[in-house]
């Protein structure tokens, strides 16, 4: 079989994309699969949608350990019977299942009373997890992760239509945008400890006096807070510039900040220009609680003041910091008083 033929043609479709115009208008409803508002491209303009809305997405913990310890049965069991629950949960609260890989899902909300019917499906899928499947499913300690974010999302239909049974899968929608990153960032972390290494490193910061030179300041009064003051003859010739360090202090820095910052010159350490007293390589565990949400989410939830037993002063805990995530992040272990 040549390759050559499909090689053209993909590089004639992909310089067709790029001649393409993209439109998008706005919603407030989650499109799906065949909305007349989405097309795919062909020489044409190709049209998406534009909604402002709340992102879920739903993954079960250790899932490469059940697979070792289980049966594959049990496993397909639940694994069938958590997905289908998750399905459930997100239509009770107004969601549209809209994404299914393995053992994630992605829940998208219309827009009306979007942070009130994601954190509400939030709690129900943990509910789920705690009190129905671990109850069911005997001797398994089952967990799931949830994250929730609200932002803009870019939707297009990407794909090959094809006549028949393989139609389905070769074709679907992307959801382009921050919201479904942040989301999914916070699922890889809930119900999960962290084990972190960080560097306490205490450092003396750089100052330089402006343009002066320190000849300048031997006399000055009264002299700069946190400085100590250099006696005559002690440095330079008159005129010259040199670096002065205030007090030591102790900072706290991840692996890659540290590995970033901290450079040797002349067998002396610097933290930027900052003098290297000392440092020291440190682990702490994190642990994070099933439900994560930005406080995006948080603001919008308490706005709508549709549901305020879920936010009681206190509910949520902002102690959490996740990494590549531009927000606070809130988190709670919620589930229904039935």
């Amino acid at each position: 079989m040549s390759v050559k033929p499909t090689m053209d043609e993909i590089a004639a479709d992909v310089d067709d994309l790029l001649r393409t115009k993209f439109e998008y208008s706005t919603t407030t409803s989650v499109p799906y699969d065949n909305d007349p508002g989405l097309s795919y491209e062909g020489g044409k303009t190709k049209w998406g949608k534009i909604i402002d809305t709340c992102v879920l997405y739903v993954d079960i913990r250790g899932s490469v350990n059940l697979n070792k310890d289980y049966p594959q049965v049990t496993i397909s069991r639940l694994y069938t019977a958590f997905v289908k629950s998750v399905i459930k949960a997100g239509r009770l609260h107004g969601g549209h299942t809209r994404n299914i890989i393995g053992d994630r899902v992605m829940i998208v909300f219309d827009t009306k009373d979007c942070y009130t019917n994601a954190v509400s499906c939030a709690v129900s899928i943990n509910h789920i997890a705690d009190k129905v499947i671990n109850e069911k499913f005997k001797g398994l300690y089952f967990k799931c992760g949830i994250g929730i974010d609200y932002g803009t999302m870019k939707v297009i239909k990407v794909g090959v239509p094809r006549r028949g049974n393989a139609n389905a899968a070769n074709r679907g929608l992307v959801w382009a945008g921050k919201p479904a990153n942040m989301a999914s960032r916070l699922t890889d972390l809930g119900n999960k400890t962290i084990t972190e290494t960080y560097y306490d490193v205490t450092i003396k910061p750089y100052t330089q006096f402006g343009s002066r030179s320190l000849w300048d300041y031997v006399n000055l009064d009264p002299y700069p807070a946190g400085l100590s003051r250099p006696a005559p003859n002690s440095f330079g010739s008159p005129g010259s510039m040199q670096p002065e360090y205030l007090d030591g202090k102790t900072v706290s820095m991840s692996e890659a900040e540290f590995l970033r910052k901290i450079k040797m010159d002349k067998g002396q350490l610097y933290s930027d220009k900052d003098f290297v007293v000392h440092f020291e390589k440190k682990t702490r565990n994190s642990t994070y609680p099933p439900i994560l949400i930005t406080e995006r989410v948080l603001t919008g939830f308490k706005a709508e003041g549709l549901r305020s037993d879920l936010y009681k002063a206190g509910y949520w805990r902002d102690e959490f910091t996740v990494k590549d995530v531009d927000s606070r992040v809130f988190g709670q272990h919620f589930t229904w008083n039935l």
